[in-house]
This record gives structure tokens, sequence and C-alpha cells, in this order.
């Protein structure tokens, strides 16, 4: 059994299996539309195109985005990621994987912290190489899990804490 970290705003509860491709059905389900183009689907979607790629062509044995559950491997990157990106209320959760249950760990820094001045095109095809090689040092990085993780312990973030703690001990749990 192997253990990482979810970062999420569902509230899920302990013991709760969690299944791979929620997020890559939402990426799917944007549709081609001939007028109103979102710009934010439009990104999304060039963002993954360039990661499933990367990832076809790398390491084509890694689990895809597009079928995972996402994690970090410390709850050090978790807290970080909690901060940077989902700041507003939520939840941290230790999760067991099972040892046969392939995963891949990324470079998430490569993807979120791009160099300014470089074309799109260069920009998203380097970052998702090197997404996907995970070399060097790097401060945030993702497990890609390619199957079923299960919620073993839950931490709690929201607006006036301080630090991540236990449900339990945050003085806003009960809102």
């Amino acid at each position: 059994m192997r253990t990482f970290y979810h970062v999420t705003p569902v509230d899920h509860s302990l013991g709760s299996v969690l299944t791979p491709g929620r997020f890559g059905a939402a990426v799917r389900s944007a549709r081609v539309r001939q007028s109103n183009v979102n710009i934010g689907d439009l990104n999304t979607l060039a963002w993954e195109s360039a990661l499933e790629v990367a990832r076809q062509c790398l390491v084509p044995n890694a689990p895809s985005r597009l079928n995972c559950v996402f994690a970090t491997p410390t709850i050090e990157e978790a807290r970080q990621f909690q901060q940077r990106y989902r700041n507003d209320f939520s939840f941290i959760f230790e999760l067991h994987v099972a040892s046969r249950v392939p995963i891949h760990i990324a470079d998430f820094e490569s993807i979120t912290t791009t160099t300014t001045g470089k074309t799109f095109l260069d920009t998203f095809v380097d970052a998702a190489m090197a997404y996907w090689i995970c070399v060097g040092d790097t401060t945030l990085r993702e497990v890609i899990i390619g199957g079923e993780g299960i919620v073993a312990q839950r931490s709690l973030r929201c607006r006036g804490c301080r630090d991540s703690q236990t449900q339990s001990h945050c003085p806003r749990a009960s809102h």
C-alpha cells in the first residue's frame, strides 16, 4: 500500500473509494461550437492535448491524466497545491493506493510556471514534455494514479485557518 495526498473541495467520507476519470470526463465533454467559443475550455483542451500526446510519445505505459486520480507525493506538496490553486475551502485527503495500481510522478511545476515571452506553441510542447519526464529539482510534483485510491484521513483548510489541520481540531470546522 502506498500513501499519497489528494486536494479537493469535495468532502469525501473516510473509506470512500476515489475512482479515476472524473477530470477526463469533464475535459472530454467540451464540444466544438461554431459560435461562442469558451476561452477557458480552449486553454484546457490545448494543455491536455499537448500533455496526452507527450505522454503517448515519452511514457506510453504511464496512466493518462484523462483517466486518473490526481494526488501529490507529500503532504507539503498538497499544502502548496492547496494554497496556490484551491485557496478557498478545500480538503486534503490522505489516499491509500494498492501497490499493483500504476502511478506516474510528474512535474506539475513545469505546466504552471512558464517562461514569459515564449510562444504559446513552444511553451505548451516544452512544458508537456518536461511534465512527464520530471527531471531536476521541482517544488511541486503530481502523482497520476491509474486506479482507485481509498480515503484514509482528512485534513481541512478554510479561510481563517493558518495551517492545514485535522477537521476535528479546526476551530471553523462546524461552519
